[in-house]
């Protein structure tokens, strides 16, 4: 397994109420697993989350991702 964690951290001037994230990774050698907290959608090598927030000014939130190694 492998597994990766993205932090996402809101640097603006304002509170976020709704944080989309959006990552990519290559099929040729992962297969996406499962991801904390859930995806809303994973088509192909993207992978989606509607919302991760919200998040005040400052603060940060992880999304972690595992995936299948096949290369």
């Amino acid at each position: 397994p492998v597994q990766f964690q993205i932090q996402v951290t809101n640097n603006g001037a304002a509170a976020l109420p709704t944080v989309t994230v959006t990552d990519t990774f290559p099929l040729s050698c992962l297969t996406f697993s499962s991801a904390s907290p859930t995806q809303t959608s994973v088509a192909g090598n993207t992978i989606t989350w509607a919302n991760v927030g919200p998040l005040a000014v400052g603060a940060s939130t992880t999304v972690t991702v595992n995936f299948a190694s096949t290369g």
